[in-house]
């Protein structure tokens, strides 16, 4: 009897676990998605501005960090 209670309980326990993780993770994407979102605003004026003098772009792969550079990249090729 003690071990069929002690298999719900581990069950429950399990389950719980597994829902928190669910919502952590939706919560999470969110937070990327807009964190992502947010730097492309912030890194597409001055892409932009490589149109009117190209010469700028040595200063802006200075000014980019290493993380960022790849979102730079993908702005510039679109």
């Amino acid at each position: 009897m003690l071990v069929a209670i002690a298999a719900i309980a581990v069950l429950q326990t399990l389950v719980i676990l597994f829902v928190v993780g669910l919502l952590f993770e939706s919560q999470a994407n969110t937070f990327l998605v807009r964190r992502s979102e947010a730097r492309r605003r912030h890194y597409e004026p001055h892409v932009l501005g490589l149109l009117l003098n190209p010469s700028d772009i040595g200063e802006l792969q200075r000014a980019v960090p290493p993380w960022d550079r790849r979102l730079v990249r993908n702005i510039l090729l679109q």
